[in-house]
C-alpha cells in the first residue's frame, strides 16, 4: 500500500501528521462551503520539501481522454519533459478546486519563466455537468493554458484508479438538505510528476502558494532529491 513518508524529523510527530494527511485524502465526504472543511500545512520534509511525500512513489498513469476542444489527449505522452500537475475535480465545486487552481495559476503568474516546463492537467470527476465549454472557461479564469479532460463516468472511474493508486477512493454525490446543487466526493490534493514519470509529492488542500512554489522552484533547479 502507498504511504505517506513522515515528513517531519520527529518520527513520532512525523507517523501522527502522515496518519492524519492519510485520512485528509481518503476520508474528505466531499467539497464543502467551508464550514468544517479539514485543511493541512505540511512541514518541510528532511529534504526541504513543502509538500507531503510518497513512498512508494508512484507511476505517471498512462490514459487517454478528449481535451476541451475534444481532441484526444494521452496524459503520459503528451506530459513528457514537463513536470505535471494531476488533478481530480469539478467546476461546481464550491471551495477546494478553485483554491488550488488559483494557488497553481498564481505560482505560474508570479514566474511566467517558469510556465514552458510545467503543465497543469484538471480532469473533471463531474462529466454531466462540466461540458467541454464549462470546463474551458472556468479554467480560463485561472489560465488559459491548464489542460482540462473529460471523460464519461466509467472513463473517470477507471483514470482515478489508475492515477490515484491506493489513495483512490469512489466518486460519492451528495444532495443538500436544501435541494441544492449537489456536491461530490473526490481527491482533495494536488498530484506532482517530476522529470522520471514518477510521482513522489502531493499537495493536500491547505498548503500556501509558498509551498508550491518553493518546491517548483527547487525541483527545476535541482531535479527530484531523495528525502
Amino acid at each position: 500500500m502507498t504511504v505517506l513518508k513522515p515528513i517531519l524529523g520527529h518520527p513520532h510527530r512525523g507517523l501522527l501528521l502522515g496518519v492524519l494527511a492519510l485520512a485528509l485524502f481518503i476520508l474528505l465526504p466531499a467539497c464543502s462551503s467551508g464550514e468544517g472543511a479539514t485543511t493541512a500545512t505540511p512541514s518541510p520534509s528532511p529534504a526541504g520539501y513543502l509538500g507531503m511525500v510518497l513512498t512508494p512513489a508512484m507511476p505517471k498513469p498512462d490514459f487517454t481522454l478528449p481535451d476541451t476542444n475534444g481532441k484526444p489527449f494521452n496524459f503520459k505522452q503528451e506530459t513528457e519533459g514537463y513536470l505535471t500537475y494531476l488533478y481530480f475535480g469539478y467546476t461546481y465545486c464550491p471551495d477546494i478546486c478553485p483554491s488550488h487552481m488559483a494557488d497553481i495559476a498564481a505560482v505560474l503568474h508570479r514566474q511566467p519563466e517558469l510556465k514552458d516546463k510545467v503543465k497543469m492537467v484538471f480532469v473533471t470527476v463531474d462529466p454531466d455537468r462540466d461540458t467541454p465549454e464549462r470546463l474551458r472557461s472556468w479554467l480560463d479564469l485561472f489560465d488559459p493554458g491548464f489542460v482540462g479532460l473529460r471523460g464519461d463516468n466509467s472513463q473517470v472511474e477507471t483514470v482515478t484508479k489508475q492515477a490515484l493508486g491506493a489513495l483512490w477512493f469512489p466518486i460519492e454525490k451528495q444532495i443538500p438538505a436544501d435541494g441544492g446543487d449537489y456536491l461530490l466526493s473526490h481527491a482533495a490534493f494536488m498530484q506532482l510528476y517530476t522529470l522520471d514519470d514518477m510521482n513522489h509529492i502531493v499537495y493536500p488542500f491547505g498548503v500556501a502558494q509558498a509551498g508550491y512554489e518553493h518546491d517548483l522552484t527547487k525541483i527545476i533547479k535541482e531535479g527530484w532529491t531523495e528525502p
